[in-house]
C-alpha cells in the first residue's frame, strides 16, 4: 500500500544498508517517490543505529490496519492471526465492549452505537490507517454504509466467510450465539449469493443462553449450547456457518460431531486482507 523511498544520509546510510533493512523486515521496496532524511542527531547514544533504521522504516512504510472491535474476545486472537499471516503489517486496535452490550440490551443496533461506530471509523483515519478492519459482525451493517463516507477502505471480518458459504452450498446453516448477530450474518450470505446469480436457503440455528455463558465465565455451558443449536441444523443443511468470530475455536469440533463443513471468520478475514494487499 505504502511507497518506496531514496535515503539521504549525512550519516552514510546508504542503499545496502537498507536492503539489508528490508531484507531483515521480510519486504520488497523500490527506491523511489518519498525522501526521508536521517540526520546525524539521529542515532546519537544508540547502541545499535541499524536497529533505530529499522524500526523507522517499520513504522513509516509498513502498511497500517486498525481493527474495530465491540468485544474484547477478538483483540488477541487477531493479533496471533497477523503476526502468522501478515507479519509486515502494522495492527492497532480500538475496542470498546459497551458497544456490544447496548445492542443486546436493545435487541438491535441502536442511533447511538451506529454514531459511535462511525466516530471509531474516523478515528482510524485520523489515526493513519492504511486499511480499517471490522471485527463484529452484529455492525456489519453499519459497516457497509460507512463505505460510502469513509475515506480508506473498510474490510469486514465476515465478508470473505460469507462469500465461501454462498460458493459452497445451496442449504447453509447460520448458528449464532446472539439474534443480533444471526440476522446480519444470514442477509450477509444471502446478498452475496444473490451477487453470484444464485438462491440459497439459510437454516438458522440461535444458542440460545451461549453468548452470556461465555461471559460470566462458563465456557463449558458456551460450548455445548453451541453444539446442540449445531446439531439441530445440521441434518437440513448443507454446511454449517458460524455467525461470531469468538466461536472460531470450536469450529474442528463442530464439523466432527455434525460431519458438515463449518465456516468462521477470523482466519478467511486475515487472509481477505492478505489477498487485498496483493491487488
Amino acid at each position: 500500500m505504502k511507497s518506496g523511498f531514496f535515503v539521504f544520509s549525512p550519516n552514510g546510510y546508504n542503499t545496502d544498508i537498507l536492503q539489508k533493512c528490508f531484507k531483515i523486515l521480510n519486504c520488497q521496496r523500490s527506491f523511489t517517490a518519498d525522501v526521508l532524511f536521517f540526520c546525524k542527531q539521529d542515532c546519537i547514544g544508540d547502541k545499535n543505529p541499524l536497529i533505530r533504521l529499522i524500526l523507522t522504516i517499520k513504522n513509516r512504510f509498513m502498511t497500517k490496519v486498525i481493527a474495530i472491535h465491540t468485544a474484547m474476545a477478538l483483540v488477541e486472537p487477531t493479533n496471533v492471526l497477523f503476526k502468522e499471516y501478515l507479519p509486515n503489517v502494522k495492527l492497532n486496535h480500538i475496542a470498546d465492549d459497551s458497544l456490544i452490550q447496548e445492542v443486546i440490551a436493545a435487541g438491535e443496533v441502536t442511533k447511538m452505537v451506529r454514531k459511535r461506530m462511525l466516530n471509531y471509523y474516523f478515528a482510524a483515519v485520523d489515526a493513519g490507517a492504511d486499511i480499517i478492519y471490522n471485527t463484529c459482525s452484529s455492525v456489519g451493517e453499519v459497516a457497509e454504509q460507512a463505505r460510502l463516507s469513509i475515506s480508506i477502505p473498510l474490510l469486514k471480518i465476515d465478508d470473505p466467510m460469507a462469500l465461501i458459504a454462498a460458493k459452497s452450498a445451496d442449504k447453509i446453516a447460520v448458528v449464532a450465539t446472539l439474534p443480533t448477530t444471526l440476522g446480519p450474518t444470514a442477509r450477509l450470505i444471502l446478498k452475496k449469493a444473490k451477487e453470484l446469480g444464485k438462491t440459497i436457503e439459510i437454516i438458522e440455528g440461535l444458542a440460545d443462553g451461549a453468548f452470556q455463558a461465555m461471559m460470566s465465565g462458563d465456557s463449558k455451558k458456551h460450548d455445548n449450547l453451541i453444539l446442540e443449536a449445531s446439531k439441530r441444523v445440521a441434518e437440513k443443511a448443507d454446511i454449517i456457518v458460524l455467525a461470531q468470530g469468538s466461536m472460531a475455536r470450536m469450529e474442528a469440533a463442530l464439523a466432527e460431531a455434525t460431519g458438515k463443513k463449518v465456516l468462521s471468520s477470523p482466519l478467511s478475514g486475515v487472509l481477505g486482507i492478505k489477498e487485498f494487499l496483493k491487488m
